[in-house]
Parts: structure tokens; C-alpha cells; sequence
């Protein structure tokens, strides 16, 4: 989001020429890249003002002012558009056309446009869902011409902006490093709301997308992909980790073209049973789930099947409600039962409280959970102390020795100045795979790529080595995350059965 000081918004209010009712705009997105303005642009009675020379210059064309005519003429290619300050007539190659509204002048000479009229003349759509004016980006979307069209349906507002922003970052990087694919990323913002979801895809596929990448939590998968599913056009879910995502859980039904980039939850449970059995050579366990969650429930019974079948022995089984804070009665049956290892799968909310309280009890066995404790909370509610011993399973890690990682987080630093996190690997590894199957398929047809996508195999990524199953869910590594006084480790990347 651009910085809006309270003083910027009121100068700009006070200097524009004409009268009405002024706010300031939300940020402006070029191609998924945020523009940055010398001047704050506003919105005037609905209409979104710009800076001219920004603008213009950012869509790839040359200024030139006449102060005698107090015009503008903006020249790229064989595009000639000519402006006059206070004139709603504007002149394409010399044909007159009407703007929504009259450039003006402002205090320090710079010109404020009508954004969606001089862009709409350079050939390129501004797309904005009105959900949220103080938070919502005013989307730019460049005509895609001879690219190849890739849709991006993200949270980069709302709950989960932080995650979305950062699976943006990733992408961008991995279609920078696959230029020669010639694919045009067009960008729309779901607002971290599902139905909102859908109308970004319906947005998308005006586009004539190839592909769509995202969203990213499950729900607002679910929310678009029955239009993906009915144009026969790919999506790929970079984190949503919910089993019925590509899956129909009534009838079993493998829909055609949804992929899951990320593991789903259940996984999850055999990659730490495997770790438990295999690394801490663990022969008993405890478990302890959190009763009102699905996530906690889909793990326990993946880990307890993986665990049995490799020999283990679950010896006590309890549970908790959302939102407890005291687990005296279950960690008085812990403090008597003899078990080598206690799988805790919930968040870090109750899991921090609860592993404070049994190392407080003196419970010290090694204790494990899914990426729900990937929160710096954790430590916080936990303690540093507490937290030596404990192990979750992770998608990623920066950490990670293996070659293609380093490339990846080297890169990523060069580019944006600070290491990559989880999400922004899944959404690098999403156009990674895409371009793999655009490969393979030596195609962009849509379906030939959808074909691609399900003969994925050994494919090496950021996230892990992975194979495309049957039921279009990857077959990868995990990577086991270790506590040491407080700081997430590297643990090692662990295979399932």
C-alpha cells in the first residue's frame, strides 16, 4: 500500500483546482507492481486523478508539455494522445474522444489525469473492486498482446494480505527467471473473501487466461474454482492445504483441472509419524488433539495410522477445546502414562500454552505438531525453554542446505532484500511447475497444460522434489522445523511412506 500521511491527503484536497469532494486513492498496481507517485493521487467524485507523467511514463511512453497551450502530448509507438489542462476533450492520433473528466493543474505543476481514460487510450484496463476504497489496489492490467495470459487470484487485502503479498513476491521472481515463455501476469485482488474470490475469476478468464494461480487459503479456492472447472482452465492452489481440494468428498471425483501445489493437512501426520519412528526412535506415543478443528482432527488420524503401521504404539489419546488455557486434568494423565513421544496437531494458540504447562509439569518427551505452530506467538506463549525438544512439520525453510533452495533464497534477496518465507516459495514454485507443463506440453493451450500438469514427475522445487499423484496432490518432501532456544531450525526434509 502507498503511505498516506494525514498532511499529504490534506494539501493534495486543498490544492486541486476545481471543487467536490476529495479522498485519497488507494494504491495503484501496474501489472502487479505497485506504482510509486511524486504525488498523491486522489479520488474526486468518484473519479480516480492521477499524476500524468507517472502514469504515462510507467505505460512506456514520452511527455511533452507546451506551456503556451498548457497541453500534454504522451507519444509511444505509433500512439500519439494530447492533453489539455481544464478540456474533457482529448485527442488519440488526432481524433477527438471525451475523458471522465478535465486534467488539472495543481501548486507544484504537475498535471492530475483521469486515471481509467488515459489508460483505457494506451490500450490497458483498470480493473478495481470497490469492496474496501481505503484498502483495495487499483489494479492496471496491460493488454496482454502476443504473452500468453496468466491469471493471479490473491488475498493482497483483508486477514491474510501478509501471506498474499508475499506468495506475489515468489511469483514474480520464478516468471522473471521464465522470460523467454512469454507469459503476461494479470493480477486481481480477492480481498481474502470467497465470494470475491469468484468475481476475480470471472475478471481473470475475460483475459483469456492460460492458467490461474491461487488463491491461496482453501475456502477461497473453493469459492472460484467451479468457474476454472467450467472454462476447462487450469488452477493451481499454492497453500491451501485442504483434503477436498482437488478431491469431490461426496463421490470421490477427481476434478479435472484442479492442482494442489503445497502438501494438504493429512500429510502432514505421516511425515512426522516417520520422523518420530525413524529419527527420535520412538515406540510409544501420546496424543493430544484439539477437538473443535479439523485440521487438528486430519492430522491425529494420519499420524496414528502411519505410526501404528510402522510399529508404534498410541498409549493415551485426549483432547481440548478451541480457545482452552488449562490443561491440568489432561497433563495429570500424561504425568502418569509412560510414552516416548507426544504428537500435539493444533495451533500455536493452545499448543504454546500447553507444552508451558507440561514442561512445567516435568513432562520433557519431544513434542510434535503440523505448520499450525509456525507463528512467533509460539515462543511467546511457550517460552524459549519450554520450546527445546519440540518439532513441527513445515513446507519450507530458508535453511535449507539443499542447492536448489540456496539458489532460491539468494535470488530472492537480491531481488526484494530480505529472505524468502514459506508462501513466497509456494507461489515460485506454482509458476515453476506451470512452465514445466507449458513445456513439456509445448503448448499454451489450456487443456494441453492441464495435461502437463497432471504428468508432472520428479519435478525439483524450492518446496521440495515432487510427483503429481492421481489425485492431482503432489507426492513431496516435508521439512522438520526443531525449536532451540526459541529459534526455528532446519531439522531435515523427510519423505512420507
Amino acid at each position: 500500500m502507498l503511505r498516506r500521511s494525514l498532511c499529504a491527503v490534506l494539501v493534495v484536497g486543498l490544492l486541486l483546482v476545481a471543487v467536490g469532494p476529495v479522498m485519497a486513492a488507494p494504491a495503484v498496481v501496474l501489472d502487479g507492481q505497485e506504482i510509486s507517485f511524486d504525488v498523491t493521487p486522489v479520488i474526486k467524485d468518484g473519479i480516480t486523478m492521477v499524476p500524468l507523467r507517472t502514469i504515462v511514463e510507467q505505460l512506456g511512453a514520452e511527455v511533452y508539455w507546451d506551456d503556451y497551450t498548457r497541453t500534454v502530448t504522451a507519444l509511444k509507438d505509433d500512439l500519439s494522445l494530447k492533453l489539455q489542462a481544464g478540456n474533457r476533450n482529448a485527442w488519440i492520433n488526432g481524433e477527438t474522444v471525451t475523458l471522465e473528466a478535465p486534467p488539472e493543474i495543481i501548486y507544484n505543476g504537475s498535471m492530475m489525469i483521469p486515471l481509467k481514460s488515459v489508460s483505457a487510450a494506451f490500450g490497458v484496463s483498470v480493473d478495481w473492486m470497490e469492496w474496501d476504497t481505503e484498502q483495495t489496489p487499483i489494479n492496471i492490467i496491460a493488454a496482454p498482446g502476443e504473452e500468453h495470459p496468466v491469471g493471479l487470484n490473491l488475498e493482497l487485502t483483508g486477514p491474510l494480505a501478509q501471506y498474499g503479498n508475499s506468495l506475489n513476491k515468489g511469483v514474480q521472481l520464478a516468471l522473471k527467471e521464465n522470460e523467454d515463455l512469454g507469459l503476461k501476469l494479470v493480477i486481481i485482488n480477492c480481498n481474502s473473501n470467497a465470494e470475491q474470490a469468484y468475481e476475480a475469476s470471472q475478471r481473470l478468464l475475460k483475459y483469456n487466461i492460460i492458467a490461474q494461480i491461487g488463491p491461496l487459503s482453501s475456502g477461497n479456492v473453493q469459492g472460484c474454482a467451479p468457474l476454472l472447472t467450467a472454462a476447462k482452465t487450469p488452477l493451481l492452489a499454492p497453500a491451501a492445504t485442504a483434503p477436498a481440494i482437488t478431491v469431490n468428498p461426496d463421490t470421490g471425483e477427481v476434478y479435472h483441472n484442479i492442482f494442489r501445489v503445497c502438501f494438504k493437512d493429512p500429510l502432514q501426520g505421516n511425515l512426522m509419524a516417520n520422523f518420530a519412528v525413524k529419527e527420535l526412535k520412538a515406540k510409544t506415543c501420546a496424543i493430544i488433539r484439539n477437538n473443535n478443528s479439523g485440521y487438528s482432527n486430519s492430522l491425529t488420524d494420519s499420524f496414528k495410522t502411519s505410526f501404528s503401521a510402522a510399529g508404534g504404539q498410541v498409549v493415551l489419546e485426549d483432547s481440548y477445546e478451541h480457545g482452552d488455557k488449562d490443561f491440568t486434568e489432561i497433563l495429570l494423565k500424561l504425568k502418569n502414562q509412560k510414552f516416548d513421544f507426544l504428537y500435539l496437531p493444533g495451533y500455536y494458540q493452545e499448543a504454546g500454552l500447553f507444552i508451558k504447562q507440561a514442561r512445567a509439569m516435568g513432562i520433557n518427551q519431544p513434542i510434535g505438531g503440523g505448520d499450525g505452530w509456525n507463528a512467533p506467538s509460539i515462543v511467546t506463549l511457550a517460552g524459549a525453554q519450554a520450546l527445546n525438544n519440540t518439532y513441527f512439520t513445515d513446507h519450507f525453510c530458508v535453511g535449507d542446505p539443499d542447492k536448489a533452495v540456496a539458489e532460491f533464497a539468494d535470488s530472492y534477496k537480491k531481488f526484494y532484500g530480505q529472505m524468502p518465507d514459506m508462501f513466497a516459495a509456494l507461489g515460485y514454485d506454482s509458476v515453476m511447475i506451470l512452465c514445466e507443463a507449458i513445456r513439456d506440453a509445448q503448448s499454451y493451450n489450456p487443456e494441453d497444460i492441464t495435461a502437463g500438469l497432471a504428468n508432472i514427475k520428479d519435478f525439483t522445487g524450492v518446496t521440495g522434489k515432487m510427483t503429481m499423484g492421481e489425485d492431482h496432490n503432489p507426492i513431496k518432501s516435508g521439512v522438520i522445523m526443531e525449536f532451540k532456544e526459541g529459534q526455528q531450525v532446519f531439522k531435515m526434509r523427510i519423505l512420507p511412506d
